[in-house]
């Protein structure tokens, strides 16, 4: 007996479609399905997530022909912004659909939710929140004349109170029924910051992050899906794409922050994809740091962005003073000055934390009479020691060169290699003082599972000293620290590639503003081979705005962002010789076909070899980004494309 085929065509777009643009495939149902239902349809060999575009009445293609639809998903339509957001990403960054589809949605979007995940919000009075400042006041006072299409950006000092602010917007947006979703760069180190908005707001928030299972961010995004309510929202950069209905306000807290840039198609950046959404929603945008980031700054600078500053410190708090202690590493890994500071904290049963960046370790050739770095002279990044060449490499432009005996900045006779770990630093400071409780705080010592432990004897005061990388510079708010200091601040300074000494600025502004949060005055020691440099002391006046102007002269003068587009190509072979033709010859071809471009290149990045395979890498500068999306939207065969790059070494 022949088939009966249902006469009704749904135009589909598959979300698991792999290449550029994306494209509806029609289907056939029994029944008329509506713009924007869920659906479970067949695609190659798989069943797909599928969203349902139209009902047509006629196809290119013969009605028997047609695959019927495998079932539709008892879920909501998504807010009309989603599949606006989702086809402007595959543009901007050149991702194919399946990228970018695969990165909004949930895993298990067709397996039928399981009840019991989440409690409904139950809104509740407020709690009283506590009185603003002068200067908070005017702050929201300004932000209430602008317009509500223009993003505002509180430079605010560590310490300042930008969450106060936070809390007031964030209430009058409830108040007016519309949602807020809240962007943190490391939620798991911020839990302050969730209950202390669950306290002032009065409600719970819908949390989500990398640590939770994937059965628990469904039940999240399953939850904005269907909430019609207002809601707070608070996430890592995942949280842009939960499918929030009358979204109000978005919050970037600690805008500055290089985790807010996704590492694997679609690599977006979260400050970006969020000006988007705020475009599409109408929903206010607000970005809060301390150190903002330079492209922000930049984009006040054109008027793209408004900018309300927090000069003082909340509630009285000083800022702490910050010491430029000239050490060589011939001489120990503590100070005398850093060595006595430690004491006086242990006597007055302080806390001490202790910087030292994990990438600390890396082989780098320095100066012990200036501190200076051996530094490309063509890009002016710092140079890496391949030992088994026997000489500094560039992992940028892959100029080498020979490891001179000769500082090149002052010309003396002090040339090393230089590098210590965390870990051999506890060893050090257990055996100098043995009486103290003394942690590690990396990704190598520490999980998930024991980070709220270690935080909590932190706030009990059962550790003395705390050690740690760049982590312990984010989130962390514990008012009987009264000492930060940083073992080996040149390092951080001295990094590889364009951006690392905003990063490293950054950083030390960040860690420092850890010290003296409650009613103890706060010192920061930084141990350097030169307390002279210019960024140095930039930082010791805490003038952030200083530094900005000098490094934003600097990139203007070596074209890098943000006065250039920078597009980052690699690719992988068996072995060294064939990843270097191939880079050679993609080099060549885009020098013929994109004249006004630049390429730096082909060179051997930092991370060059996993197991066989062998990676080499370019780099193309140009002031259109159209072309570097032309060029990253249909590479040759193998190579990868990362847009926006922040860190390119």
């Amino acid at each position: 007996m022949k088939r009966t085929v249902p006469s009704i065509i749904v135009s589909v777009l598959v979300t698991n479609y792999p290449r550029r643009p994306a494209k509806v495939f029609d289907y056939v149902h029994d029944k008329v399905l509506q713009s924007g239902q869920w659906v479970v349809v067949p695609f190659g060999k798989t069943q797909t997530t599928g969203i349902v575009i139209a009902t047509r009445t006629s196809s290119d293609i013969a009605l028997e022909k047609l695959k019927p639809v495998s079932r539709v998903l008892d879920l909501p339509q998504p807010p009309k912004h989603y599949l606006k957001l989702a086809e402007w990403l595959g543009e901007y960054y050149a991702a194919h659909p399946r990228a970018i589809w695969h990165t909004i949605l949930p895993s298990g979007l067709q397996a039928k939710p399981r009840k019991g995940l989440l409690q409904d919000s139950v809104a509740q009075a407020p709690a009283h929140l506590p009185p603003l400042s002068i200067e908070q006041e005017q702050v929201i006072k300004a932000i209430q004349k602008l317009p509500s299409q223009k993003a505002v950006l509180i430079q605010g000092i560590t310490g300042s109170g930008k969450t106060r602010i936070y809390e007031d917007l964030i209430q009058s947006t409830l108040e007016r029924g519309q949602s807020v979703l809240i962007l943190a760069p490391e939620i798991v180190l911020s839990t302050h910051l969730q209950r202390r908005l669950e306290e002032s707001l009065g409600a719970s928030l819908l949390v989500t992050h990398s640590g939770l299972t994937a059965t628990q961010r469904r039940a999240v995004w399953l939850k904005a899906l269907s909430n019609t309510t207002p809601q707070v929202y608070l996430g890592a950069r995942s949280a842009l794409f939960l499918p929030i209905h009358n979204l109000g306000l978005i919050i970037i807290d600690e805008e500055h922050d290089t985790s807010y840039k996704q590492d694997q198609s679609p690599r977006y950046h979260a400050v970006t994809v969020a000006g988007r959404l705020a475009q599409l929603t109408g929903a206010r945008l607000v970005l809060g740091s301390a150190t903002p980031s330079l492209t922000t700054l930049e984009l006040v600078h054109r008027g793209r962005i408004a900018r309300l500053s927090l000069p003082t410190r909340h509630g009285g708090a000083k800022l702490p003073e910050i010491m430029l202690v000239e050490h060589h590493n011939k001489h120990g890994v503590l100070s005398d000055q850093l060595h006595h500071a430690i004491e006086q904290t242990l006597e007055h049963q302080q806390q001490a934390l202790i910087l030292h960046n994990k990438r600390g370790t890396a082989r780098r050739l320095s100066c012990d009479s200036c501190g200076q770095a051996v530094r490309c002279d063509h890009c002016d990044t710092t140079m890496i020691l391949h030992a088994d060449l026997g000489r500094l490499k560039c992992h940028l432009c892959n100029r080498e060169l020979w490891p001179p005996s000769r500082c090149p900045s002052c010309n003396q006779d002090d040339l090393r290699y230089s590098g210590i770990g965390t870990k051999q630093l506890e060893t050090t400071l257990q055996q100098l003082f043995p009486n103290a409780h003394i942690e590690r705080l990396d990704r190598d010592s520490i999980d998930r599972d024991s980070l709220p432990s270690l935080l909590e004897r932190m706030q009990r005061r059962e550790i003395n000293i705390l050690i740690g990388t760049q982590m312990i510079a984010k989130g962390l708010d514990f008012p009987h620290v009264s000492l930060v200091a940083i073992i080996d601040t040149d390092s951080l300074l001295h990094g590889t590639d364009f951006s690392a000494s905003e990063r490293a600025a950054s950083l030390i502004i960040q860690a420092s503003g850890r010290a003296g949060r409650g009613n103890i005055p706060g010192r920061v020691i930084l141990q350097t081979h030169n307390p002279q440099q210019p960024i140095l002391q930039a930082i010791q006046a805490h003038d952030w705005n200083g530094f900005a102007t000098q490094e934003l002269i600097h990139r203007h003068t070596f074209h890098y962002p943000p006065y250039r587009w920078l597009l980052r190509l690699w690719v992988r072979r068996s072995n060294a010789r064939n990843a270097e033709r191939a880079a050679s010859e993609f080099s060549d071809l885009l020098a013929q076909k994109y004249p006004n471009i630049e390429v730096l290149g082909p060179a051997t990045p930092l991370h060059h070899k996993d197991g066989i395979y062998h990676t080499r890498q370019l780099i193309v500068r140009s002031t259109q980004r159209k072309t570097l999306t032309d060029i990253a939207d249909s590479p040759p065969s193998g190579w990868q494309a990362d847009l926006d790059p922040i860190i390119i070494i």
